[in-house]
């Protein structure tokens, strides 16, 4: 089992990681960001598949994902 969040991005420095939360990105930019979720999680299980549980605005996400891939 994987909990991840779309809210989130990850930069490299060179000080190691920084982690921003980014609440004020529209849906399109989520989905994207979920796409890169499941490509991860995909490649760390080695499924072709993978469930979401999604509630709320993580619904809307999810139907966005589903219409653009």
């Amino acid at each position: 089992m994987f909990e991840a969040s779309y809210y989130f991005d990850i930069y490299k420095n060179t000080g190691g990681d920084v982690v921003i939360e980014t609440k004020k990105d529209n849906i399109d930019t989520y989905a994207i960001r979920l796409k890169d979720i499941i490509e991860n999680i995909r490649f760390r299980t080695g499924e072709d598949k993978v469930t979401l549980i999604a509630h709320s605005m993580g619904g809307l996400v999810a139907r966005r994902y589903i219409q653009v891939f």
